[in-house]
């Protein structure tokens, strides 16, 4: 009997990998058990309340599109893509100004359960949000009747990945070279009582939907993700997820603006490195 020899032969049998993980358990007691996690012990991975998790931030890795951005927090990576600006595609969309047209989507490997192919709810919220974000940000001004792609895509999600998308959509803009009033930094916090945990992880960003409702509305349980223009000193966009009375709101803003002016210097630092490294293919295009 021939062989197929280029063939790599797998097992007779085969077990999913989830079943060596941690069973967790499910509905009100995981929830309840995260919280007092969270209100009595360390993080897991050994930070501070106000650290963040170290940062990895590159431009100009797609060479196909007109600006890029690569980063990571931690576990949590997001790559970008940005094309345009060029005419736009919906003749009905005339303006004299430009348009931005986001999508923000997760891999479907990005998280532990394999994710559906098709686009979801949560998904098409974050495009809206991230299109919210960099639209005070952009001259739109600049290119009239025309319109910019911006495509974020979540590869690996280990909490914060909103606040990462926004940050990594306003380098891969900068690279391609896109006007702008100002940079637009991400940062998420979540605050259960009187803990604010900057830069969450996908742990530490679960347990709100049903703990809040079962809860008095006393209590503090809930997540904010901010995206902050720096030099202005504005807001671009906020998301709050959970209950939280005003006083609360407007400490986690101040908290999250003061990881935004941590992740400045990176940002600033990553945009100059990818500017210099354009700058002789300029050249040699100018000569």
């Amino acid at each position: 009997m021939p062989v197929d020899s280029k063939r790599i032969t797998g097992p007779e049998t085969s077990q999913c990998p989830h079943m060596y993980l941690k069973k967790l358990s499910s509905g009100q007691k995981q929830d309840d058990d995260i919280l007092q996690t969270l209100l009595k012990s360390p993080r897991q991975d050994g930070r501070q309340d106000d650290e963040m998790r170290s940062v990895f931030l590159q431009a100009g890795i797609i060479s196909q599109a007109n600006g890029s951005a690569y980063m990571e927090l931690s576990n949590t990576k997001v790559i970008c893509a940005v094309y345009g600006p060029r005419e736009s595609t919906r003749v009905e969309d005339f303006s004299m100004t430009g348009r931005l047209n986001c999508e923000f989507k997760f891999a479907p490997f990005a998280s532990r359960q394999r994710r559906a192919q098709g686009r979801n709810m949560n998904e098409i919220d974050y495009s809206t949000l991230v299109q919210e974000a960099l639209e005070p940000a952009v001259c739109l001004e600049k290119f009239p009747k025309a319109q910019v792609d911006v495509y974020v895509r979540v590869l690996e999600d280990n909490g914060s990945s909103l606040s990462a998308g926004f940050t990594a959509a306003s380098v891969a803009l900068a690279d391609a070279g896109i006007e702008m009033y100002d940079i637009v930094l991400g940062s998420g916090v979540r605050v259960v009582e009187d803990r604010y945990l900057i830069d969450p992880t996908d742990y530490e960003e679960s347990g709100i939907s049903r703990a809040t409702v079962q809860r008095s509305e006393s209590e503090t349980n809930a997540l904010t993700t901010l995206a902050f223009l720096p030099s202005l000193n504005q807001v671009s966009a906020a998301v709050q997820r959970g209950h939280v009375n005003r006083t609360n709101a407007a400490k986690s803003i101040k908290v999250c603006q003061a990881a935004c002016y941590q992740l400045f210097p990176v940002v600033q630092q990553c945009i100059s490195k990818a500017v210099k490294l354009k700058i002789p293919q300029i050249n040699m295009e100018t000569s």
